[in-house]
């Protein structure tokens, strides 16, 4: 696009985008800011120029682009113009920081390049949103295979501030998934719940189907985070929802009845015995068998929830346990009692064996010692035939 001969009066006025927290406006891009409000348009070239220059710094990179951005948003540079060569410097910025030590630099240039991206406007369409042109190129960045990383992760952060066009569903869907840090969570979140032109309903089956494809548990998906990208405006129905795709059999492994589970009770911010009385609700009110949600009561917990699988195992438990228990005590009963009655008999006999050898030993003393006494010896054989008696009573 030819600059213009003369310098509008607005230029003077005009001031970078930005979307960093802190600026670094040190230096160099102080002295772009004042070559810019001198030369005005005349100076869009040689911007365009650092902007792709590797080896400029990057705090002036940075200026350069944000006034590259106000001047599109202005009318006075075509967003096409702009797109090819944001998308040139975060490429090659991402290439250069996997193999630099200067990586965190670079990785400072691609983050900028992609939110210079989002904040191209469309200034045709209504309510100055992202140029949809500038939302195909971060989509694309997004989810190409070689960017990974913080390189993937900078990019789904800037599609998240485009403003809610339906074709970042899916990238920022799968990036809520895939990352586990909060902030980068809530800021996709936010992204997610501001795509307006998407259902409730078909958000919620897309995350349902991206987490059986993914390996989280239900420690690690951002149920929260989920809950708040859905945006369903009546949290009973997205409960119900979510009860619903508990009953699919490809929802019935420990996995993902676990994340549900989390899903449900984040929902509304309840407890296991709270949500355990919406899960006997749902099952009442759609005359679901007992065995239904069974997976899901017990990954969910909690008195309430448990209480349905105890209702299912109380014939089996009646049955195949207490009588069986019952049985085996009477029985064990009538066994004990036995041993203690022969026990008994076994000790009153040997207390009258014992009674009756007493007595026998006393009479052969007795009659001994009268012999002995009394009758004398009357030689070897009667002394012993006398002796033999006593010995054996003593």
């Amino acid at each position: 696009m030819a600059a213009p001969q003369s310098i509008p009066q607005q230029v003077e006025t005009l001031w970078p985008v930005r979307w960093r927290t802190v600026t670094g406006s040190l230096g160099k891009p102080d002295q772009i800011a004042e070559k810019f409000r001198q030369e005005g348009l005349s100076s869009v070239h040689e911007l365009q120029e650092l902007v792709a220059n590797e080896n400029e710094d990057n705090n002036a990179r940075y200026t350069a682009m944000g006034y590259l951005v106000t001047l599109q948003n202005h009318g006075d540079l075509d967003a096409l113009e702009l797109i090819p060569l944001f998308e040139r410097v975060a490429r090659a910025a991402y290439k250069s920081a996997q193999s630099s030590p200067a990586k965190s630099i670079l990785c400072v240039v691609y983050y900028d390049a992609f939110f210079a991206l989002a904040n191209l406007r469309d200034l045709q369409g209504p309510d100055f949103r992202t140029h949809p042109e500038a939302i195909k190129r971060l989509v694309a960045l997004a989810t190409d295979p070689d960017f990974r990383g913080l390189g993937r992760r900078d990019a789904l952060l800037a599609l998240a501030d485009t403003g809610g066009d339906a074709s970042a569903l899916v990238p920022l869907a799968s990036g809520l998934i895939e990352f586990w840090d909060e902030n980068v969570r809530r800021t996709l979140a936010q992204g997610l719940y501001s795509i307006t032109s998407v259902s409730w309903r078909e958000k919620a089956k897309l995350f349902i189907q991206l987490l059986q494809k993914s390996p989280g548990h239900r420690n690690s998906i951002g149920a929260s985070e989920i809950n708040v990208a859905i945006a369903a405006p009546n949290l009973a129905e997205l409960e119900d929802f979510f009860l619903e795709a508990a009953c699919n059999p490809l929802n019935q492994n420990d996995r993902m009845s676990g994340i549900l589970a989390e899903l449900i009770i984040k929902c509304r911010g309840v407890d296991s015995d709270e949500a355990g009385e919406k899960i006997n609700a749902y099952e009442k009110s759609h005359n679901l068998p007992q065995a239904a949600l069974h997976n899901l009561r017990m990954q969910m917990g909690g008195t309430t929830a448990l209480s349905g699988i105890m209702g299912i195992l109380k014939p089996d438990l009646d049955k195949y346990f207490q009588k069986p228990i019952n049985d085996l005590n009477v029985e064990t009963q009538i066994i004990w009692k036995k041993i203690l009655t022969d026990a008994g008999t076994g000790f009153k006999a040997r207390l009258w064996m014992s009674i009756t050898v007493f007595a026998l030993g006393i009479l052969l003393v007795g009659i001994s010692s009268f012999k002995i006494l009394f009758l004398g010896f009357e030689g070897v054989a009667s002394g012993v035939a006398s002796m033999t008696p006593f010995a054996a009573g003593l």
